[in-house]
């Protein structure tokens, strides 16, 4: 395995990051990684969106209230600013510092955003990314959108390792700004607290008794002048 390899998965995180993201991710988004060498992937985001073209152009266009703060540098989203214009820029600035996350090359209100770089951690590599982002209309007044990410590097870039990775983040990135779209907000809903998850009574009490047990053989073994911890002593049976 390449030290740039090993670089890559260090620096970007991508490999954690994947795993706490398939599984928080809503349904909705498909993906498919269409190509992936060791000098290039080609990414595939489709994502349906309830709302009408215009109201989710400019949701895609307000990116601070949708991007993830783990994509940023800073890590707070809000700091991020789009100048949506040819030459304009995916730009974060805080407390003094500022990265520029991708250069704008064309917008097509309400049907294409694209944007060059290789976003986030990626950008130190000898790498180049281009992400379309496509606006479809939908025949009951919905919408689709197409996330196209195309990278490619040197040889030794080991992209067909990380591709998958790279796809769990744009997954997670869709399902954000669809939800923003949706709802007003994207972060994921709170899981509603589980009923039966309280102590019955004799649980709490049994639990009582284990830490009574335990506080009580501390103390003898402090009267001993024991000097390690005593074990804790066996679970008292729960009838």
């Amino acid at each position: 395995m390449s030290e740039a390899h090993n670089g890559l998965l260090r620096r970007a995180g991508l490999r954690a990051l994947a795993a706490v993201l398939l599984a928080a991710l809503a349904g909705g988004a498909g993906a498919e990684v269409r190509e992936a060498a060791p000098d290039a992937a080609f990414i595939v985001v489709t994502t349906p969106v309830a709302a009408a073209p215009a109201r989710v152009w400019s949701s895609l266009l307000a990116v601070s209230k949708w991007w993830g703060d783990p994509y940023t540098f800073s890590g707070q989203a809000g700091k991020l600013e789009l100048t949506a214009s040819a030459g304009g820029c995916l730009c974060e600035r805080w407390d003094g510092s500022s990265a520029a996350h991708a250069r704008v090359l064309t917008v097509i209100p309400e049907r294409l955003l694209r944007l060059e770089g290789a976003l986030g951690p990626l950008q130190e590599f000898p790498l180049r990314g281009v992400l379309d982002v496509w606006l479809k209309y939908a025949e009951d007044g919905s919408s689709t959108l197409d996330f196209e990410y195309r990278i490619g590097g040197a040889s030794g870039s080991s992209l067909d390792v990380i591709a998958t990775d790279i796809d769990a983040q744009l997954r997670d990135q869709a399902a954000r700004l669809a939800r923003y779209v949706e709802t007003g907000s994207a972060e994921l809903p709170a899981e509603p607290e589980k009923e039966g998850t309280e102590p019955t009574p004799a649980q709490s009490a049994s639990r009582t008794a284990i830490l009574e047990a335990w506080k009580k053989s501390a103390e003898e073994a402090a009267t001993r002048g024991g000097n390690k911890a005593a074990s804790p002593p066996p679970r008292p049976r729960e009838d």
